[in-house]
């Protein structure tokens, strides 16, 4: 650790009642950090002094590998979909039935999905892009959500993650008039209602959703920023997130899996962003869901060979000097032209390093053994024939052999010109050999060497 102290937003409210803001390390040796300008709650409601200084005890050692080096990871999206873009359908696959607004909304930088006001309707939209589980690697989706109203009998509004064949996932949202939190794992679905929720974000005492320190109640007609985040190996921990008012993520549910059940908590670990808003036979009220952004990833910045890429695929923008060394052995930037295309030239190099120009004869030829030069007129332009061959004509010879001659139109049969294709077939009429035969009189076909 640095001799200055480092500040760091600390967002760990395991501790019940915590409020945390910072923490300073003062002491690496030790493992200890000092808390500082932290508002803390005990879990019996009484305040602690904003100034007290709290020791923490820290475990740096589950941040480092065997050998005491310090283990990181990057966030890498592999999906992006921000709905203020004019073409942010193409990022989606995007369906609508029965009186659902068809295309969605887009206004004030999102988009809204809803269901119209009559008796039956349906909006959804998936991101095309998958985010595919690395091993020992967290995999997290962000996404913005409001919603237009309560949920009616009948219907529901999700958004959050789900797999290609709607078997796994984990979203937030209404279930009839129900809000709650559901995970599916192979088809099967735990509904997680708000009393259960670590943080029910309800304005109540102790919870970590505040403003100016003060917690306040979460309104779901107001955009808010989610994020689940899992790390399988099968079985660890899932955690939904929000955003608070003060700016701190807030777990608000973590599905403690390990130990917990024989099965890892999805029965398949690569899943999409998706918003999903139903009803049937659920009145006149419009439901729909206001979303202005999906992003998600894992950290790891590696991908197999064989990953497929399209034109959403994100890379890593890479800039570069390339030299090439000189046989004098100094080092020559390349060159470009003004469209910053590279110049390439076809020089060869002489004994002192000067240019020598490439001499080259092109030759050409029609059936790819009898080639000529190419030629050119004084100026040195290509001269290019217009000679078509026009002229065709057929002979079925017998029941297992006909022949097609090819000429340039006029030419006469006994010329020496003709390409001919002799083709052979069995008894029954399937095709047997295509053989050919060049610079030969039409005359002269059945007595011609074809190869």
């Amino acid at each position: 650790m640095p001799a200055d102290p480092s500040y760091v937003e600390l967002n760990d409210n395991t501790s019940a009642g915590a409020k945390v803001a910072t923490f300073e390390y003062t002491d690496a040796e030790s493992n200890v950090v000092q808390l500082q300008g932290v508002a803390l709650v005990h879990p019996d409601g009484t305040a602690v002094s904003d100034r007290a200084p709290v020791s923490v005890a820290s475990n740096l050692e589950r941040y480092a590998d065997i050998f005491d080096n310090l283990v990181t990871g990057a966030r890498d999206n592999q999906i992006e979909v921000h709905f203020d873009d004019a073409s942010w359908a193409t990022y989606v696959t995007n369906t609508q039935t029965g009186g659902a607004t068809n295309p969605p909304a887009q206004s004030n930088g999102h988009v809204l999905f809803d269901t119209g006001t009559g008796t039956n309707g349906s909006t959804k939209a998936v991101a095309l892009d998958t985010v595919f589980y690395r091993p020992m690697h967290e995999v997290y989706i962000g996404f913005t959500a409001s919603w237009l109203t309560a949920g009616l009998a009948n219907s529901h509004q999700r958004i959050g993650v789900k797999d290609a064949a709607d078997q796994n996932g984990f979203w937030i949202g209404y279930e009839g008039a129900t809000l709650q939190l559901t995970h599916r794992r192979a088809g099967g679905d735990t509904a997680i209602i708000r009393s259960a929720w670590l943080d029910p974000i309800d304005g109540s005492a102790g919870s970590a959703f505040t403003r100016g320190g003060a917690p306040e109640a979460w309104d779901p007609t107001k955009a808010n920023v989610f994020r689940v985040r899992f790390g399988l190996l099968g079985s660890a921990p899932l955690v939904i997130e929000v955003i608070s008012p003060d700016g701190v993520w807030i777990t608000i549910y973590r599905v403690s899996r390990p130990n917990l059940d024989v099965n890892p908590t999805f029965s398949n670990f690569d899943l999409q962003a998706f918003v999903d808003v139903a009803k049937s036979g659920a009145g006149a009220t419009n439901l729909g869901i206001y979303t202005a952004c999906w992003a998600g990833g894992t950290t790891s910045t590696r991908g197999r060979l064989s990953d497929a890429i399209s034109d959403r695929s994100l890379a890593q923008v890479t800039r570069a000097i390339i030299e090439g060394k000189s046989p004098s052995g100094s080092y020559v930037k390349l060159s470009v032209n003004n469209a910053g295309r590279l110049q390439v030239t076809n020089d060869s190099v002489g004994a002192t390093g000067a240019a020598v120009p490439a001499q080259a004869t092109l030759v050409a030829g029609s059936d790819g053994t009898n080639l000529v030069p190419m030629k050119t007129d004084a100026a040195g332009v290509q001269r290019v024939s217009t000679t078509v061959e026009e002229k065709r004509l057929y002979d079925v010879a017998s029941a297992t052999v006909t022949y097609t001659g090819f000429a340039p139109r006029g030419t006469a049969t006994s010329s020496a010109v003709w390409r001919i294709r002799k083709s052979t077939f069995d008894v029954l009429g399937n095709p047997l050999s295509e053989l050919w035969a060049t610079a030969v009189t039409w005359d002269g076909r059945a007595a011609a060497s074809y190869t």
